[in-house]
Parts: C-alpha cells; sequence; structure tokens
C-alpha cells in the first residue's frame, strides 16, 4: 500500500507539500510500497521537475533503489507522462560530467 508521502510524491501540482512532509522526522523517507518503490521513484514517475530536484540533494534518499522488477530512478523517470524535464535534466548532467 502507498503511503501519503507516496501519494504526496505522485502529485505533480504542489511540490511543497511533500517537502513538508519530508521535514517531518517520522515519515520514512525510503519506506517501500507493495510494489517496492519508494516516494522517490514516485516522484521520477509522477512528480515534476522541482520536487526532484529537492528529493535528489536530500542525504536520505536512496538513489541506488530498485522497485520489485530491478528499475531505477532513471527507469521511472523515462517513464515520466506528466514532467519530461526530469529525464532531459538528468541527460544534460551526464553529458556535462
Amino acid at each position: 500500500h502507498d503511503t501519503p508521502f507516496h501519494y504526496a510524491c505522485k502529485q505533480n501540482k504542489n511540490y511543497l507539500i511533500p517537502l513538508l512532509m519530508m521535514k517531518n522526522d517520522k515519515i520514512k523517507i525510503n519506506e517501500e510500497n507493495l510494489r517496492k518503490e519508494t516516494p522517490f521513484l514516485n516522484c521520477c514517475e509522477f512528480g515534476s521537475l522541482e520536487l526532484y530536484l529537492e528529493m535528489i540533494k536530500d542525504e536520505r534518499i536512496d538513489r541506488n533503489h530498485k522497485n520489485s522488477e530491478n528499475e531505477t530512478y532513471f527507469h521511472f523517470t523515462c517513464k515520466n507522462k506528466n514532467d519530461d524535464r526530469i529525464a532531459l535534466y538528468i541527460l544534460e548532467q551526464i553529458q556535462n560530467e
């Protein structure tokens, strides 16, 4: 089951809600749902570039996490139908390395 934090990271209109939730020590940042997806993976698939940029800076985020199908955050980013700017941002970062 998804937690409220999972749901907050799936919406792409108001990225401030998940950011406020991240400040709460009771929120489990890397909690998995039944598909072994974390809120960060949900952000990559459904969220906005603004939320992604804030979450990727948080040291608590497990950037190497894989879901039950062995997909990483980049897989989820490429599936994002709401904001393709995330995938473009990541590709630009790779090119600039």
